[in-house]
């Protein structure tokens, strides 16, 4: 601990949960780097080998009856280089697309973003099921209620599992 900055959190317990791998463990490092002691709790769901978190992707394209489809492809063009991929990365805290920039200092230092790019050696492609699509808006609006303590976080939770059911089941039968 070479500065106060590195000891802000001694004297201080900070229990991880998920902690032997990816983010939980990258969150372990950094707790027990800043004067934490640090409690890992865990489970052994995958049989000893790594967790496969899922992976998702963002899509840009061009669309076919675009008026201005080379300025279109010139933009899609940057937005996938180096110095793109740097900015949002540096600037907007999102996991660059373009592999090469994670070995630049401002993005291999950052904690978030290292933990994210650790991820993707054990993640899988998220499946695409329009079951899927469904979970997101209460999901979020569960979290949104939890956060700003309008619900208990069962209250909320238990709200977004019947939205989230009463919509597979109306999907599955064709509505």
């Amino acid at each position: 601990m070479a500065d106060s900055h590195e000891a802000r959190l001694a004297g201080r317990t900070a229990l991880i949960t998920g902690g032997a791998s990816g983010i939980g463990r990258q969150a372990v490092e950094l707790f027990a780097s800043e004067g934490a002691a640090v409690v890992v709790a865990d489970l052994d769901e995958a049989g000893g080998a790594p967790m496969a978190p899922w992976l998702t992707v963002e899509g840009i394209y061009i669309s076919a009856g675009s008026a201005n489809s080379e300025e279109s492809y010139e933009f899609l063009t940057y937005m996938v280089s180096e110095e793109a991929a740097l900015v949002m990365a540096t600037e907007g805290g999102q996991l660059p697309s373009n592999k090469n920039v994670y070995s630049v200092p401002a993005v291999a230092d950052d904690p978030v973003l290292s933990a994210f790019r650790a991820q993707l050696e054990t993640a899988v492609p998220m499946p695409n099921y329009a079951e899927m699509t469904l979970m997101w808006s209460p999901v979020t609006t569960a979290m949104n209620k939890i956060v700003k303590g309008s619900a208990s976080s069962k209250q909320a939770m238990d709200e977004a599992q019947r939205n989230i059911s009463e919509s597979i089941a109306a999907l599955r039968k064709g509505r």
